[in-house]
């Protein structure tokens, strides 16, 4: 969140051309896992939206009480998606293993009022059998 707040609101801050460019980086990714995450949550249902709000949480010196409320609601995320801290997903071919993990790996349906959990993602572990390359050694 400081990331956002500094880049948007912050106009003191004196930066290089390349601070410049990082900030930016670093404020649109704070952006895109607010809205990511908080999708259908009042404040979170667009960047004007999110802006606004983010210039009320800056002016009012709330930063803290908003970072609370959302890690609760990360934690309600997490407790409602799944059951342990580990998620499993079997599947035959690759096209019904991208739908299961579609909600936790991708930001791609912004139609969707559903919360993404990428952002909550730390571990991906793939497992599968050892493929055979028989026949291509001689390259």
């Amino acid at each position: 969140m400081e990331e956002y707040l500094d880049y948007h609101f912050d106009e003191d801050a004196i930066r290089t051309r390349a601070e410049a460019k990082e900030d930016y980086a670093e404020a649109q990714t704070a952006e895109c896992t607010f809205l990511d995450l908080f999708r259908g949550k009042p404040s979170f249902n667009g960047r004007a939206e999110l802006k606004a709000y983010m210039r009320i949480v800056y002016d009012q010196k709330i930063k803290d009480e908003v970072s609370a409320q959302m890690e609760l609601w990360c934690d309600e995320l997490i407790a409602e998606h799944a059951s342990s801290s580990c998620l499993v997903a079997e599947t035959d071919t690759a096209f019904p293993l991208r739908g299961a993990l579609s909600p936790f790996l991708s930001s791609s349906d912004s139609s969707s009022r559903e919360p993404r959990l990428w952002p909550l993602i730390s571990k991906v572990r793939s497992v599968y059998p050892p493929l055979s390359f028989s026949g291509f050694d001689q390259y």
